[in-house]
């Protein structure tokens, strides 16, 4: 049976001197590996730039029993992303984001969980201001996708179950990050301390939340080419 759909790049590893295994989340698969062979030659069929963190990928392949590795007969980008891959804090946001996403989704093809991604995307490619905000945008809508977002109760104060806040200023920040609808959250002006504070605090409130037990490690990137 073939397989057809759009899928996003969220990372890739060697698999021999030649050869790539890709790691992918599906449209209409969910998150699947692709292999290909041979990719990493000069005549391979599929450029390398074809598997840049968040590329945006049509893929025809046949459909392998028992999620076994996917190998493409074709791919072709959707989407370019040319603002993406030559801004290097686009890129490190980029790179924030895989992360992010492969400890995050599940298996299971997710439309809905798709779309949003996809658009996070294209609005990164297209953003010019206030990028050292998006992150904190990103795991906003994340969070809020995949149903953990922290609740609101009749006293107005967050539940933020997982978090050893030490200090009123850390549930001002996440009520401002969790609380204020998508748009508006640009219009908040936080420094660099109060950044790095929000998004540690939101990544812990996510492992909890998920179950991840390995640490993040792209943050801290991210933390000094947007400071």
């Amino acid at each position: 049976m073939s397989l057809k759909s759009e899928l996003i790049v969220l990372g890739k590893v060697n698999y021999s001197d030649s050869s790539l295994i890709v790691k992918c989340f599906g449209e209409n698969f969910g998150l699947r590996s692709l292999i290909l062979k041979g990719a990493k030659k000069t005549k391979s069929r599929f450029p390398l730039s074809y598997f840049e963190p968040l590329s945006l990928l049509s893929i025809t392949a046949y459909n392998p029993r028992d999620n076994r590795l996917i190998t493409p007969l074709e791919l072709s980008i959707v989407i370019p992303q040319n603002s993406t891959r030559l801004d290097f804090r686009k890129q490190s946001i980029a790179l924030f984001m895989t992360e992010v996403l492969q400890f995050s989704i599940s298996h299971n093809a997710d439309k809905a969980l798709y779309s949003l991604i996809r658009s996070l995307i294209l609005e990164l490619e297209a953003i010019d201001e206030e990028i050292r905000i998006f992150p904190i945008y990103f795991l906003n809508k994340l969070t809020r996708e995949l149903g953990i977002s922290p609740e609101i109760n009749a006293s107005d104060e967050y539940k933020v179950a997982g978090l050893d806040l030490k200090s009123d200023e850390h549930i001002v920040l996440l009520h401002e990050a969790f609380g204020t609808s998508f748009d508006a959250t640009y219009g908040l002006s936080w420094n660099a301390d109060q950044r790095r504070t929000l998004l540690n605090d939101m990544l812990m409130y996510i492992q909890y939340h998920i179950g991840i037990t390995t640490p993040f490690k792209s943050h801290k990137v991210l933390e000094a080419v947007l400071s």
